[in-house]
């Protein structure tokens, strides 16, 4: 989905690019034969060129002026980590799962494009609609009238206070409104319509308005494509001999309202068809002026293309190695995960990066190479620091053969020949049996902390809420006692004891949780503290997560009644309750705490983030 809207957002680029070279250069010079042939060969370029390969074994990273020239300019710059051309999806770099029992409690959202998108199909669809009904109208319009053979054109005679207009080999004129001389002017003017098929041209830009309406050089475009089919017209009426302002002034005083997507004889922009009749002949030196047209196509092709302009979104090259292609595809092929069978990874090299892609979504990471089979993840076509960047690393066998991916969150993920997606038999269980697996599991994912999840009944299956977060995961019965959750990636197995009661649920074929009653709900005990109270922990923290020399920062400030912490590596903020002057918990996740520590003088100095992590606050 957001791969078309980055194609309709190409298109744009073009189309924009090469009309301003026609507007300025060509739309005032009288050689209209040519500048229809630019016209349609601009509508047909702008579709076709963000369509186009690189071409291979040219780079720009050895023109490094031009290169950065070009790409500051570039409205892509933004993009290039994130979709890899046209024939892969675009998208925000997505984690890969931690394979944990809650990896699949977050739900994707929908990007700014998908959103574009959308909006531009709303609308091309209400005007496609408008546009059938136009051409309904037409055919209503033609039909519905006599007809009758005039100088070898198909003539349409009606009453109405219509202006006469062609549309393909049809005339459709109020015959009693004009005398034999204007007459015999209008049947010139549409036959030089019908001859050259003018209609083509004005249907092609109706329907490149339909998917570009939101660009305002589309509209103006459409229109210079019809103010130069009226310009062809006019031109061979006056080369018959017809007396020139005689059919100037004809053509003022015939203006009557038209319908649309016709060639009318006195269309709208009469002024400027008026003066291009009195403008001198063009001169044939005046020609040079269409060889402007293929800078314009070489900078538009290297504005839409990333590999050409890629290398200068980085602007930490000593993080990014020397790239070989070789340690590129060894990487490629199908992956799964060690703790859950049912994931898998498809690993692609293109435009010289790694495309990582999660096979049960289809989201795709983007990872640099950093040295060797190390990588890091792309985050919107500039490399995150080190330390917030998630990095992959290949290993191998003696022969030299990647056998497993390593991700630094601690995922293994084997290397296979085959992907072998899982089969679903979606199947409908009475609700009297679904009730059977109801109630509350437990599981610790930390010595010593229990985690609890609930089961419910729901029409088509059962529903699992995650108590610490409130998650809920959907799953649809497979067998009696497995289930699937919508994405085909988190699967379900309960376990009966002798006597026919559930008393377990193995989740993601390795975690086991045991069915209990001694579920709790956790009361978070809200105090109220003074606004001097909560300013007293406000404040910027650090805290080094690796051992590489680099350090993370959260921002406290206070609002209301409560604290809410911005996690400055992602922006993220999450709000927390006090529970006393110095102890808080989350909001949404009640287990994430915040315990603030103050020094030998009463000033808070450190805060204790889940019992585990101490941060130390930052002088201001």
């Amino acid at each position: 989905m957001e791969t078309f809207a980055i194609y309709l957002l190409k298109v744009q680029v073009v189309i924009s690019a090469l009309y301003l070279v026609y507007r300025l250069c060509m739309s005032r010079e009288k050689f209209f034969g040519i500048n229809r042939f630019i016209l349609l060969g601009i509508l047909f370029i702008s579709f076709l060129l963000p369509l186009l390969p690189d071409f291979p074994g040219f780079h720009l990273n050895n023109l490094d002026g031009f290169r950065n020239r070009v790409f500051s300019v570039n409205p892509f710059s933004g993009w290039y980590g994130r979709t890899g051309g046209i024939g892969k999806a675009a998208s925000s770099v997505q984690n890969i799962p931690a394979n944990s029992g809650n990896g699949h409690a977050f739900f994707s959202k929908i990007s700014p494009l998908s959103l574009f998108l959308l909006l531009n199909m709303v609308v091309t669809l209400i005007l496609f609609i408008r546009f059938i009904v136009q051409i309904l109208r037409l055919f209503r319009l033609i039909r519905g009238n006599k007809r009758r053979l005039a100088d070898g054109i198909l003539c349409y005679e009606h009453e109405n206070e219509i202006s006469p207009f062609s549309f393909f080999h049809c005339l459709v004129i109020n015959r009693t409104r004009y005398n034999e001389e204007l007459y015999a002017q209008i049947i010139l003017h549409e036959k030089e319509h019908i001859r050259g098929w003018h209609s083509i041209d004005i249907l092609l830009s109706e329907l490149a308005y339909m998917f570009l309406w939101i660009n305002p050089t589309v509209n103006a475009f459409r229109r210079s494509v019809k103010l130069n089919l009226e310009y062809m017209a006019d031109e061979a009426v006056l080369k018959k001999g017809i007396d020139r302002k005689s059919y100037q002034w004809n053509l003022l005083h015939s203006l009557f309202p038209s319908p649309a997507l016709v060639n009318l004889f006195n269309s709208s922009k009469l002024k400027n068809r008026i003066a291009m009749m009195n403008t001198k002949k063009t001169s044939v030196r005046q020609l040079y002026k269409y060889a402007f047209i293929l800078p314009a196509l070489f900078f538009s092709y290297f504005i839409i293309h990333p590999l050409k302009s890629r290398a200068a979104a980085f602007p930490e090259p000593k993080i990014i190695a020397e790239q070989n292609f070789s340690k590129l595809q060894i990487a490629e092929g199908y992956y799964q995960g060690q703790r859950n069978k049912n994931s898998y990874l498809l690993i692609t090299e293109k435009y010289n990066q790694l495309v990582i892609t999660q096979l049960w979504n289809g989201k795709d990471v983007f990872a640099d190479i950093r040295r060797d089979l190390e990588f890091t993840a792309n985050r919107n076509g500039a490399v995150t620091a080190p330390d917030k960047a998630k990095r992959f690393e290949f290993i191998t066998d003696k022969a030299g053969a990647v056998v497993q991916l390593l991700v630094s969150n601690g995922d293994r993920w084997d290397k296979v020949d085959h992907y072998q997606p899982m089969i679903r038999k979606d199947t409908t269980l009475p609700m009297s049996q679904i009730k059977t697996l109801e109630g509350y599991y437990t599981f610790q994912f930390e010595q010593g902390k229990d985690a609890y999840i609930h089961i419910g009944p729901t029409e088509n299956g059962i529903v699992l809420q995650q108590m610490w977060d409130g998650k809920e995961i959907h799953f649809t019965a497979q067998t009696p006692l497995d289930f699937l959750d919508d994405t085909g990636n988190f699967p379900l197995k309960f376990t009966k004891d002798n006597n026919g009661s559930v008393t377990q649920v193995l989740a993601f074929n390795r975690d086991l949780w045991n069915k209990t009653n001694d579920y709790k709900p956790q009361v978070i005990k809200t105090a109220h503290l003074s606004p001097d109270q909560l300013k007293a922990c406000a404040g910027k923290y650090k805290f080094r997560f690796n051992n590489d020399g680099k350090d993370s920062y959260i921002q406290i400030r206070v609002v209301e009644n409560n604290l809410v912490l911005k996690q400055m590596w992602d922006e993220k903020e999450l709000i927390f309750v006090p529970q006393s002057p110095l102890e808080f918990s989350g909001k949404d996740n009640p287990g994430f705490t915040l315990k603030f520590i103050k020094d030998d003088t009463g000033i808070v100095t450190q805060v204790l983030a889940l019992d585990r992590d101490l941060w130390n606050r930052v002088k201001e």
